[in-house]
């Protein structure tokens, strides 16, 4: 197997978070051992060394250690920055994590599978800090028709689906609007993948199909959203 299919992975089995009950909180000395480690493998030429390093450090969610993967992120090795992506990905929750892979996005956009794999990180962590970064970058991509930039679109429209917020929905919604337009206004034309995304993003989020009315699904969030708490579960009744 090569570094690079070992990186992706490492990447697809680490990131999805199974609803278990919360590990304890990693010590700062776990997490400074963990991290010294990174910092030492990232010195040297072993991309194998660096991969199973970033590796340990996933699994102590720690400022700490999300600091020390960061630096990973600038790598010459694409499969090492996809490691630290999904080490980073791992650390649910952790603003620290969530913030080291918006700043490392912008400096990976000619990377187009380091970026995929960091918006992939973005969803794993699940920070609403995410929601204004990724509809960001997706709202400025999204009625271009360059594949390139709607493959990354995708991937952004596919993170704010994982994204369990309310803020998360807006966004969607927002991006949908370009798509079917504005009551009977105009739209940006509906591009079957990005699209796609959209709509099952809100599916997914919201639990609802909707048909491409102008209109028809900012009416219902505006009608339901009070159903929901601000991480998308349905208030008790």
């Amino acid at each position: 197997m090569t570094l690079r299919a070992l990186a992706a992975l490492f990447l697809a089995v680490t990131i999805p978070v199974l609803a278990e009950d919360a590990a304890p909180k990693p010590s700062d000395d776990d997490a400074k051992a963990k991290a010294e480690a990174v910092k030492v493998a990232l010195k040297g030429p072993d991309a194998a060394a660096k991969i199973a390093a970033l590796e340990a450090a996933g699994g102590c969610p720690h400022a700490i250690t999300a600091g020390a993967a960061s630096l990973a992120m600038n790598d010459a090795d694409d499969a090492v920055r996809i490691a630290a992506a999904g080490a980073l990905g791992r650390m649910k929750g952790l603003e620290p994590a969530a913030r080291a892979l918006h700043m490392s996005l912008n400096a990976n956009l000619k990377r187009p599978e380091v970026a995929k794999a960091i918006f992939k990180a973005i969803g794993g962590i699940n920070h609403v800090t995410s929601v204004a970064i990724v509809s960001e970058f997706a709202d400025k991509r999204v009625p271009l028709k360059d594949e390139k930039e709607s493959d990354l679109a995708v991937a952004a429209i596919n993170t704010l689906a994982g994204l369990k917020h309310k803020a998360a929905v807006e966004a969607l919604l927002n991006l949908y609007k370009q798509q079917v337009g504005i009551g009977m206004g105009c739209s940006n034309g509906i591009h079957s993948a990005p699209y796609s995304a959209i709509s099952g993003g809100l599916r997914t989020l919201t639990g609802q199909t909707f048909n491409s009315l102008p209109g028809e699904a900012d009416t219902w969030w505006r009608k339901n959203k009070d159903r929901f708490n601000e991480d998308m579960t349905e208030k008790k009744k």
